[in-house]
């Protein structure tokens, strides 16, 4: 057979996982709860929090998260604390 003997050009199986086996693999190599990458939620949810829509200007998101990455904040950290501190005065 020459070159193309079948014992030389065996073919490799290609490696391919499932999602859930990737998502497995990283939960077991993230440290955080529930698999959850990230900074612990200085609000976490509970059966008091609530979901609230807002409507933004995009500069006003923009800076936003430009001050959330600035103060090692959630951006909903960042909303909530400043919510307190409006409705407190």
């Amino acid at each position: 057979m020459g070159l193309l003997d079948s014992t030389v050009m065996k073919q490799k199986k290609p490696i391919s996982k499932s999602s859930d086996e990737i998502l497995a693999a990283r939960r077991k190599s993230t440290p955080t709860a529930k698999g959850k990458a990230g900074r612990p939620a200085k609000y976490p949810r509970d059966e008091n929090t609530k979901r609230m829509n807002v409507f933004i200007p995009g500069d006003l998101h923009k800076q936003l998260r430009q001050a959330s990455v600035d103060l090692d904040a959630s951006m909903n950290e960042i909303i909530v604390d400043a919510l307190l501190k409006q409705l407190k005065k």
